[in-house]
């Protein structure tokens, strides 16, 4: 919806490094139960009985409808509670007795070390995501003898790419699962953490009664009277360390957005002064927006019809 009024907008530094920092990986061989055990470090398989109908704007993750059925890790099933969004019959889960915490150790020496490497930083946020990987369904090797390794692998092989005058060449084969390793119940535990952070703050603008304009991944929007207020308290960190805010854009707290419109998740224009904006539209480059106020203003009429 459409704003004229002054914002801030800010941002948590390297939010998913920082969940890292406040969980551990679990590690050993899980246990089952088919009792809920109120803990970080279980993947439960529950029904939903009901979805209550809830007015806090937190950030969750996808809940099946009412008589559905879904895997949820303990953090994800914490934050429901909390928020009191579902009512749940428990089928079954398993949980983890040991944790290893030394991945807080080796994410705060490496975010020492990112300004003067910038390798380090997109290790750093891409961290999360390895853990999440899915497995590749083919990969491509060289071999010596091409005849050979048909001979011996025919019913793997999906495609020759190249066949050399000595014999060599290089194939393409289906890569089998259990050859794929991941850490996918640390991934999952690491963006429900960040949910969790996130939510903090947003839940406490509720309580406080003060009106969230946006908020995503590490990001919030709300009116700089708002946050001038909340200032005098320190509710949010301002800093250059890891999980405090920063300023979205501009380079001090001078530089305000004067307006706004607000279409959808990741679907937002912020005005900040004449002829500059800042533009957030999923699918679409900002460079191919000749004319952002008309062009957010169409998608919000369009949005608000339908």
């Amino acid at each position: 919806f459409p704003y004229t009024t002054l914002f801030r907008s800010i941002d948590i530094h390297s939010l998913y490094p920082y969940a890292m920092t406040l969980i551990g990986i679990p590690t050993g061989i899980p246990k089952i139960t088919h009792e809920y055990i109120h803990t970080d470090y279980t993947f439960n398989y529950i029904r939903v009985r009901k979805i209550n109908t809830h007015t806090h704007p937190i950030l969750l993750t996808n809940v099946a409808h009412e008589g559905g059925y879904m895997w949820i890790n303990g953090i994800d099933l914490k934050e429901l509670i909390k928020y009191c969004v579902i009512e749940f019959d428990y089928i079954v889960g398993y949980y983890y007795e040991t944790v290893d915490y030394k991945i807080g150790d080796y994410i705060n020496e490496m975010y020492k070390m990112r300004r003067s490497n910038k390798d380090i930083k997109l290790k750093l946020n891409s961290i999360y995501g390895k853990c999440l990987k899915k497995p590749n369904q083919t990969f491509t090797k060289d071999v010596k003898n091409v005849d050979n390794y048909i001979s011996r692998n025919w019913n793997n092989i999906v495609r020759i790419n190249r066949i050399n005058k000595d014999g060599s060449g290089t194939i393409t084969e289906f890569r089998k699962y259990n050859q794929h390793y991941n850490l996918a119940q640390f991934g999952s535990l690491i963006t429900a953490q960040a949910r969790r952070i996130m939510n903090n703050y947003i839940h406490t603008l509720y309580i406080y009664g003060v009106e969230l304009i946006y908020s995503d991944t590490d990001n919030l929007i709300i009116r700089k009277s708002d946050f001038d207020e909340l200032q005098k308290y320190n509710m949010f960190r301002m800093g250059d360390n890891m999980g405090e805010f920063h300023y979205d854009y501009g380079q001090n707290k001078i530089e305000v957005a004067k307006g706004g419109i607000f279409v959808s998740k990741k679907r937002y224009l912020l005005i900040l002064g004449s002829k500059k904006y800042k533009i957030v539209c999923n699918g679409k480059r900002s460079e191919d927006i000749k004319y952002p106020v008309a062009y957010f203003n169409k998608l919000y009429n369009n949005s608000s019809r339908s």
